[in-house]
């Protein structure tokens, strides 16, 4: 997370799941379905949680704990994303109109 936040200069917010949790509880299988397979629905998935949220520099703002339930929130700034993107030397000179263009230009080569 901490590597994309400051390679793209964003925030990135990470959402992750916590506890365990069967095929069976997600979707029923009616009775006389073909496609039921011997113990499909004991299948055990475990989610971790550790949610987080890491600012355009990398930072850790909120951490979720591991492994139960947790609430996180952060204040997220604009401007941070802004002064951020101006340090970044391969978006300085960024012009997405040519980005565009080339695109353009590889996809209708023959």
């Amino acid at each position: 997370n901490k590597f994309y936040s400051r390679i793209f200069g964003v925030y990135n917010v990470c959402a992750n799941r916590v506890g365990d949790e069967t095929l069976g509880e997600r979707r029923q299988l009616d009775e006389d379905d073909d496609d039921k397979r011997d113990g499909a629905t004991n299948q055990v998935f475990s989610f971790w949680g550790g949610s987080e949220i890491v600012d355009p520099y990398g930072r850790t703002l909120a951490k979720a704990d591991m492994y139960k339930p947790d609430y996180i929130k952060a204040d997220i700034s604009r401007e941070l994303v802004r002064k951020k993107r101006l340090l970044m030397p391969y978006l300085k000179n960024d012009d997405p109109y040519f980005t565009l263009r080339e695109l353009n230009r590889i996809l209708r080569r023959p």
